[in-house]
């Protein structure tokens, strides 16, 4: 049987606080969403006339069994020419314990698990390991503490350094150099991973919307066991959700329009 959900929150029947039941209805107003400073609403048509990011005021349970389609119809009102208004529309996802699960937390670079040789301090700029072969330089690139091999760490929250700068073969073992100092003290022995940042999750997709209504959308369903950053799968450790808007993201101050914003769970 198809729901059609809404997450109007002034209307909604909470589970417990923050967290938000299945109902049959559209949501359109500002006062459902947190985050939503200059953001107004007339006739069912949400405003935004600068750069916002603004997230749904309350969560949902997420069941991976069933398919979660979102829709929202934008437009930027005095679009010109090149000016546009960039659009990212999809979801926040949070773990068992409410942290928010964000990109870096579960977005493997696959074949990088390796083990610390030698003791490296809070400050050090420079990690040796067994293996870094297939390290990947990147600024938005991370190295987890404590990772696991059947990914039973994900999510993982133990940000060690951020930002890899190089890998180089060192005699038997690897040397990993950061453009950043360490936060923490890294034991030999201890299990690392390189994992990457990245933004929410985009189920219904970007666009530059000028000024011709446009419809976003897409559908996610069940979770990920690879440790993949996916728009269509819910990352894993994913027990609760909530929507998430980014207006004007190119920067531009435009009249930003949104409506027919929803979630419909089968």
């Amino acid at each position: 049987m198809k729901v059609s959900m809404t997450l109007l929150l002034g209307a909604a029947a909470l589970l417990s606080a923050g967290t938000l039941s299945a109902q049959n209805q559209t949501f359109n107003k500002a006062s459902d969403w947190a985050k939503a400073t200059g953001v107004s609403d007339a006739d069912g048509v949400l405003t935004v006339r600068q750069k916002r990011t603004f997230l749904n005021a309350a969560r949902f349970t997420v069941d991976p069994g069933k398919t979660y389609t979102i829709k929202a119809t934008v437009r930027a009102k005095d679009a010109q020419d090149k000016k546009t208004s960039w659009v990212l529309f999809g979801f926040n996802a949070f773990d068992k314990n409410g942290r928010p699960i964000n990109s870096v937390n579960v977005n493997c670079v696959p074949s990088t698990l390796t083990t610390v040789v030698a003791d490296a301090k809070k400050g050090d700029t420079v990690l040796l390991v067994k293996d870094a072969s297939k390290v990947q330089k990147g600024t938005f690139h991370s190295f987890m503490k404590d990772a696991k091999e059947d990914l039973s760490d994900l999510p993982n929250y133990n940000i060690i350094v951020t930002g890899v700068k190089d890998a180089v073969k060192k005699g038997d073992n690897w040397e990993i150099t950061f453009n950043n100092p360490l936060i923490k003290d890294v034991a030999a022995g201890t299990k690392v991973r390189e994992q990457i940042h990245g933004g929410y999750i985009y189920t219904g997709g970007a666009a530059h919307v000028g000024t011709d209504w446009r419809t976003l959308s897409g559908s996610i369903k069940g979770l990920d066991t690879k440790g993949v950053w996916y728009s269509s799968r819910w990352p894993i450790g994913t027990v609760q959700a909530q929507l998430v808007i980014l207006v004007n993201w190119s920067g531009e101050q435009l009249i930003t329009e949104l409506k027919d914003i929803s979630l419909d769970i089968q």
